[in-house]
Parts: structure tokens; sequence; C-alpha cells
């Protein structure tokens, strides 16, 4: 499979089939049909969930995600996670409340970078759980109890994706990445 430059250049093919493939079906909306085909999570049956303060409705939005949206596993795929829910294409945390996204999101952004590959979700976790019990009775609580909430939800995610991957033989070398990242060996589960 070749992608082709505009004028004559050719381009050199430094990457796989398998992975110039998984681009072009990318390019071609495969996986983007198949989100648009899984809405979002209804919050409708969340106890309580209008009365929750806006910080508590997105984290009880985002576990939820993270529970009941659909996994996908793609063939060649070296580490698997995938965004399944079609209302994110428009920018929207995919949650609804009688039937409309509950708020906007923020999309394809990932705030420094570095130190997630640097330090991994393990250290941030502990600097969250710090932040929480130094903040804890301030106005900042909610916000450090939230990016706990989050990561906890990453790590039902991960653990999804594991357990998907482990019925799966045929992605065994799949399985044994996830197993390292964002985790480190300390975190495995086998």
């Amino acid at each position: 499979m070749e992608f082709h430059a505009p004028n004559d250049y050719v381009r050199p093919m430094r990457l796989s089939e398998a992975t110039r493939r998984f681009a072009f079906d990318s390019l071609h909306h495969r996986y983007g049909s198949e989100a648009l085909a899984h809405h979002a999570v209804p919050m409708d049956d969340a106890p309580g969930f209008e009365t929750l303060s806006d910080i508590e409705k997105y984290d009880r939005m985002i576990r939820t995600i993270a529970e009941r949206a659909p996994v996908r596993i793609c063939e060649n795929e070296r580490v698997s996670g995938a965004a399944t829910l079609g209302t994110a294409i428009d920018h929207k945390v995919p949650a609804t409340l009688r039937g409309e996204p509950v708020f906007n999101s923020v999309s394809h952004l990932t705030v420094d970078f570095a130190s997630v590959l640097q330090y991994g979700v393990n250290e941030i976790k502990r600097r969250a759980q710090a932040a929480y019990e130094q903040y804890r009775g301030t106005e900042r609580e909610p916000f450090a109890k939230s990016c706990l909430a989050c990561i906890e939800a990453f790590e039902l995610w991960h653990a999804r994706y594991l357990d998907a991957l482990r019925a799966r033989p045929e992605f065994r070398a799949n399985f044994e990445n996830l197993l390292r990242v964002p985790f480190p060996a300390s975190k495995r589960r086998s």
C-alpha cells in the first residue's frame, strides 16, 4: 500500500504494511463509523446524577464511560485503547442525560505528555493522592479528588482492555505490551 504525494515525489516506506493498512482504514472512516454506532453512555439511570456538582457529574460520567464503552481491539495494534463512543467526535464528553450531551470536551490534548512518559501513571497517581491529602478541606479539594477519580477510571479502562486481550491468544504480544504500558511491572495482572 502506498500513500501518494501531490507531486511526483515518491514517499519512502518506513512503516510496515500492517501500519499503513491501519492508517488507511483510519483515514477512510472505519473507526469513526464504528464509534458512531455507539453514540454515548446514558446517565439517566445514575442515582442522584442531576444533584451533583459539575465536577462530580464529570467524574461519574468518566467512570461510567470506562465501565460501559465498547472495547475495540484492532488487528496489528501494538498497544490497545480507543475512543469508541461517537459523541466524542463532536468534542462532547460521550455521556448523555435525556439523550443530550452534558458537557463539551477538550479533544486531542495530552497536557504534559512528557511527565506521563517519564514518570508513569503510578507516580502521577501518587502525586495526585499527595495533593488530595494536602488540599483536603480547602477549595482545591474537589479538583484533587477529581484527578484521583479520573485515574481510577483510567485504571478500570486499562483493566477492561487487559481482560479482552487475555481472552484472545492471537493478541498475546499486545497483552504483554499493555502489561507494561502505562503501568510499570509492579502493577502487572496476568
